[in-house]
């Protein structure tokens, strides 16, 4: 188990980013050999794939990813919810067991990715059963409706939106932090058009001129 965390830190340290997300935890199981990745990659949740639905990580300016990468709040209740899951079963904690805590997670930023690439966090846990893992006898919620505040953007715009919550949303910032350590955004497919991105959020999220700021700023540098 070991070599799943200094590889999602190192997965962190390579994209710049100076917080260890889900969304990276989710792609270093997905890139790993045994069940879990066999999972992920029979859904279509490949490494290649995750890393596509990833916003490209961002770093303060001048700064770069390191490989003692800080854990958010997000991945230690994956890594706590993983061990209570070992625990329960009196087995040692293994990597299905971390797949597991974050298919039953509806709100980290993995969620987000596996909802961008049309993987159902459901169809994990019964994949993992399929291949003889001891799974809860719930279903995992399902995915949170979308936040009545929303932006639909092109990909590449998006993803510069998109780092700048997540850079926000991991520092802490409780605008964008719900009671229980919820995030108050996501961010999906947009339904009405394949080739768009659509961000949500709570409507007091100030998410237009985040966005706003955000476009306008990488405007004036590609000027």
């Amino acid at each position: 188990m070991s070599e799943l965390w200094v590889d999602a830190r190192s997965l962190a340290s390579d994209h710049g980013q100076e917080t260890l997300t889900t969304d990276i935890l989710l792609i270093a199981l997905a890139r790993r050999p045994g069940v879990a990745g066999d999972v992920l990659r029979s859904l279509g949740a490949s490494e290649e794939a995750l890393l596509r639905a990833m916003p490209p990580a961002r770093a303060k300016p001048g700064a770069a990813g390191t490989s003692s990468a800080a854990t958010s709040p997000a991945v230690e209740q994956a890594r706590g919810r993983a061990e209570g899951l070992a625990l329960g079963h009196g087995v040692p904690v293994d990597s299905t067991h971390v797949l597991l805590a974050l298919a039953y997670d509806d709100v980290g930023m993995h969620a987000s990715a596996l909802r961008l690439i049309g993987v159902d966090r459901g169809a994990i846990v019964e994949g993992l059963r399929s291949r003889g893992v001891a799974v809860p006898p719930v279903a995992p919620p399902q995915d949170m409706p979308m936040k009545s505040a929303s932006i639909s953007l092109a990909p590449d715009e998006a993803r510069l939106v998109i780092d700048e919550l997540v850079a926000r949303t991991t520092s802490g910032d409780r605008a964008l932090i719900g009671a229980g350590g919820r995030s108050r955004w996501g961010y999906g497919g947009d339904p009405a058009d394949s080739r768009r991105v659509v961000i949500h959020a709570e409507p007091d999220v100030p998410l237009a001129s985040i966005a706003a700021s955000v476009l306008e700023s990488a405007e004036d540098k590609g000027g």
